[in-house]
Formats: structure tokens, sequence, C-alpha cells
């Protein structure tokens, strides 16, 4: 009954695991979409969400975020309102997933 991961108290979860197996956004992470929604990059976004300066750090983190399906998710929430405006003028636009 050895533990994987001898530094962590979940166990066997690294912490690249964790972020992927949430379903609920954090606060920093609502910012973040929040953020990517007014246009900014997602290092940009990153960057001024969570508390780092280190743009190298930024642009990796934020590209992981950018793929887990609660975030995906919760962009999807946020543009619904434009989307739906652009779809009534005759615009035909879809999400890609």
């Amino acid at each position: 009954s050895r533990r994987l991961n001898i530094y962590s108290f979940g166990g066997n979860k690294s912490s690249a695991d964790v972020l992927l197996d949430r379903t609920v956004l954090s606060k920093h992470e609502h910012l973040f979409v929040v953020y990517m929604v007014s246009g900014l990059s997602p290092q940009e976004a990153y960057m001024k969400a969570f508390p780092t300066v280190n743009p190298g750090y930024a642009k990796q983190k934020s590209a992981q975020l950018v793929k887990t399906k609660r975030v995906m998710t919760a962009m999807r929430e946020e543009l619904k309102p434009v989307m739906e405006e652009l779809s009534s003028e005759g615009h035909s636009i879809e999400f890609i997933d």
C-alpha cells in the first residue's frame, strides 16, 4: 500500500491529473475565462488572473488550462449571448469542440 507520489497527500494523483479531473472552476480560472472572452490572449489572461509575472510559465499553464473541459464549457457559457446575437443577425456560427 505504498503511494506512487510520496510528495502528495492525495497519493496517486499528480498535479496535472488534478487539474484535468476537477469539474468546478476556481475563482482564478473564472477570471481567466472572463479575461479571455474580453479579448486578451491566453498568456495575458493567465498573467492577470493568476499570481505570476513569468510570461513563459503563463504561456505553458494557460495552454494547459484552455484545453480543460471546464474552461471550454465556461467560455462557451460566457460567449453564448454574443453567439445568439450574431445568429439572430443572420450569421451562421457554431462552436467547435
